[in-house]
This record gives structure tokens, C-alpha cells and sequence, in this order.
């Protein structure tokens, strides 16, 4: 967030843009039929003048996995749900920021990055 907020601009993820390239396979085609509608906002505009709640009750009901491959977290995020409190010590703030700057604490290979 340094980096933003030193220079007054917003975030921008190199590694997954926002359009529709991270969500195509490797065959060139889209992994779900309807994500050619997706709009990609930022929190910051998709909630502008609501009230943004990071954490409205935590459970493991509350994981469903859909055409991406990524089980292996969201089985990870619903044992820990089963402790609301340990999600919520994975991320670093709750509040929406005008940067579009989230962390969030993972564990890889034994090492809290």
C-alpha cells in the first residue's frame, strides 16, 4: 500500500488483469459459459455509498466451489471456518480503501507470507 498511497494511484494486479484472460483455460476458452458478461469493478466502486461488511458471520456452508480449480484452498478456508476467529486473523484490514490494496496472511511451505 506504500507504493499506491506514495504516488496516488490505485492497485492493479500484473498477475491477474482485469479482464477476462486469467479465466480462460488452456484450450483458449472460457471456463464458464457466462463470465463473458463479468464487469470488473473495484470494491472501492462496487460499493460506493454502501455500508462494507468484509465479515457478516463466518461458516464452513459458506465455501462452494464452482469451475475453478481451487479446491485445496477452499477446503483450507472452510476448516478454519469451522473458527471464525482464524479467518478473520488472516486478513489485514475490513475496511474498503481508496488504493484497492488487501492482504491476506498464507501459509506456504511452513512460512506466513
Amino acid at each position: 500500500m506504500n507504493y499506491c498511497s506514495s504516488r496516488g494511484v490505485e492497485f492493479h494486479d500484473q498477475e491477474f488483469p482485469h479482464n477476462l484472460t486469467p479465466l480462460i483455460d488452456p484450450k483458449g476458452t472460457l471456463i464458464h459459459k457466462d463470465w463473458d458478461t463479468l464487469k470488473w469493478e473495484s470494491a472501492r466502486t462496487y460499493f460506493e455509498g454502501e455500508k462494507f461488511y468484509l465479515f457478516n458471520g463466518i461458516s464452513p456452508e459458506d465455501i462452494g466451489q464452482q469451475a475453478i480449480g481451487d479446491c485445496y484452498l477452499l477446503g483450507a478456508i472452510s476448516c478454519l471456518a469451522t473458527q471464525p476467529g482464524l479467518v478473520k486473523r488472516l486478513f489485514d484490514i475490513e475496511d474498503i480503501n481508496k488504493y484497492g490494496v488487501y492482504s491476506v496472511w498464507l501459509n506456504i511451505n511452513g512460512k506466513w507470507n
